[in-house]
């Protein structure tokens, strides 16, 4: 691979900065998104350290990389839309809003596969010091039946985040006497670790005197309030093509010299005195990880791009979630009314976490025993469809750690979002299994390092295995049993969507698969194509979120999560670079 060092431009000329761009910085982000503007922020806060963050995107834009699934093999050749944000502050400028953290072990597991400085209590705090949090006040907690925790919640971080205005307390109501017919409980707050039952949550939003709701993106959060800082300069509309490696011959870690960076009219190599930290997102940063010559060899030679480091994790482990709704028509005669909103604003801020036992009743043991019974079989089906970038025994390892998660521990493996009153006469209902087993990948598309001429190849297989399936239906039967159980049940009238018609009450599997192969949405809650792994199981980064073969590149995006998990991303996001940066700042092993 050609070794680019020359500048073809002088700094000053540089379209997109924020400042006269230097020809070298302490350290440089790829990607001006959730996790980027977040790292960028706390290693700039001591004066020293010189920062360039670098931003394919537009700033105070809301415009998204329109990316697009292959084909989906397991669901009727369906192509699912993948949006992610390509502005400062990425996709946290166009997410759910959602503020809802995993359980507590989920991020257990992290540690638990040789990443000993992992876990919910090393992350816990630095959940706190992202967020800043609103308390509801005495009104709001009783028209949203909130009964929120202060302990698990920060409120001196840089996120806003608060619960909205108004809410519909006679609804909850039902939803909780509804739960209990379930076993499932209220719980106080999803945030402290322990997320199984029905809640509350809060959203990334901070409200007017008008109600409106204005959207708290990492841009406002981590970028707006320093961006008089000399030592940070954020560039937009310019793409991070690939690493620039120095030169060595002692066989020894791979060292990045720089950043090759270019926009419409110009490219040059940005020198990094300290390190390279990959923020592009879970799609953006296992190909510039490729372009550097880092990945599976094969892959590599297929593009005519030399291989720097043997590390076929690349772009592999890809998991997201799959999304249903069901709608219901909303009995007149039902007392309960639904506030007209303004703008976007959410008011039915209620979610249910529910275990495999919950969703399945009296059919969970013989689920466990089925699941146990085919894991080796789901991991022959992975490396097989993944054309064996990782070996059957490599994908095993990562299942079992899922497995007992699902089935030994257990967490949530299913959320039931209530959606809101569509003009008070409709009722809608969201859910989707939080741990699916499949895995897809994400690899560059050709040769040309022009990322945003060549969108990357993207196959998540969703429904790639019959536990996806199976968990995917309980979870779809469960809500209309829920619609089905007092007092819900006077709510609603007629189910509109699917509706009896389209999928029967008695529907068998495979109806409930053809149907929903037509008619569910991605998650867009992708994971893992540069996880933090053992790098005998297909690892792409150490605990120190460190890549493996190198010695100063780091990952801080989804991409570096290994497993799916319950609750919604951004705030484990935000956690992330928390503790990312204190990982580079302190030199504390992860």
């Amino acid at each position: 691979m050609l070794e680019f060092r020359s500048f073809l431009i002088t700094a000053a000329l540089w379209a997109g900065a924020t400042a006269q761009l230097k020809k070298e910085y302490d350290y440089i982000v790829c990607g001006g998104g959730t996790a980027g503007l977040a790292v960028a922020n706390r290693l700039s806060a001591d004066p020293k350290n010189s920062v360039l963050v670098v931003e394919a995107g537009i700033n105070g834009t809301t415009a998204y990389w329109n990316y697009h699934s292959l084909p989906q093999k397991y669901a009727n050749g369906r192509i699912q839309d993948l949006p992610a944000g390509k502005t400062v502050g990425g996709s946290s400028q166009i997410n759910g809003r959602v503020y809802s953290r995993p359980d507590r072990r989920s991020i257990d597991d992290w540690g638990n596969v040789n990443n000993a400085g992992w876990s919910w209590e090393k992350l816990f705090p630095f959940y706190k010091a992202s967020e800043g949090l609103q308390p509801p006040t005495k009104q709001q907690q009783r028209d949203l039946e909130n009964k929120y925790n202060p302990d698990y919640h920060g409120t001196a971080g840089p996120v806003n985040i608060t619960y909205p205005a108004v809410g519909v307390p006679d609804y909850f109501r039902l939803l909780e006497e509804t739960a209990k017919a379930f076993s499932i409980p209220r719980i106080r707050d999803f945030n402290g670790g322990d997320a199984r039952g029905l809640s509350t949550y809060p959203g990334f939003f901070v409200i007017n005197a008008q109600r409106e709701q204005r959207r708290e993106s990492s841009r406002e959060a981590y970028y707006l309030p320093i961006v008089g800082r000399t030592n940070l300069e954020l560039i937009d509309e310019t793409m991070c093509q690939r690493i620039d490696w120095e030169k060595s011959s002692d066989g020894g870690d791979l060292k990045a010299h720089g950043v090759e960076i270019s926009n419409v009219d110009n490219k040059t190599v940005i020198h990094a005195r300290k390190e390279v930290i990959l923020s592009a997102g879970v799609y953006r940063t296992p190909g510039i990880l490729e372009y550097s010559g880092i990945g599976n060899p094969k892959i590599l030679k297929s593009h005519k791009i030399d291989t720097k480091v043997d590390l076929p994790g690349v772009g592999e482990n890809l998991q997201d979630q799959a999304q249903g709704n069901i709608f219901f028509n909303k009995n007149s005669n039902a007392s309960i009314t639904f506030p007209d909103t303004v703008g976007e604003e959410i008011i039915t801020n209620y979610l249910i976490h529910a275990t495999y036992e919950d969703i399945l009743g009296n059919e969970a043991a013989s689920m466990q025993q089925r699941v146990n019974a085919s894991l080796g079989d789901y991991a022959t089906t992975i490396s097989n469809r993944i054309n064996n970038s990782l070996s059957s025994d490599q994908i095993l390892n990562s299942l079992q750690v899922q497995y007992d998660a699902i089935f030994n521990t257990p967490v949530p493996v299913v959320e039931i979002f209530s959606g809101q009153a569509v003009n008070n006469n409709v009722v809608n209902m969201e859910f989707w299994p939080l741990i699916p087993l499949s895995r897809g990948s994400c690899h560059i598309a050709g040769a040309n390092a022009d990322l945003a001429a060549e969108a990357p190849f993207i196959d998540v297989n969703w429904f790639m295995l019959e536990w996806d399936w199976e968990i995917y239906i309980a979870a779809g039967r469960f809500v209309r049993k829920l619609f089905a159980t007092q007092p819900l049940a006077n709510l609603t009238t007629e189910e509109t969507q699917p509706g009896y018609k389209n999928l029967a009450l008695d529907a068998s599997d495979d109806e409930w698969k053809d149907y929903w192969s037509d008619n569910f949405r991605a998650g867009w809650h992708g994971i893992g194509t540069a996880a933090m792994l053992p790098r005998k199981w297909g690892g792409v980064v150490d605990g120190n979120l460190k890549v493996y073969g190198t010695s100063n590149v780091r990952v801080c995006d989804a991409s570096a999560v290994p497993f799916n998990m319950g609750g919604h991303p951004t705030s484990t996001m935000y956690a992330l670079a928390e503790r990312a940066a204190h990982l580079i700042l302190t030199g504390e092993k992860g």
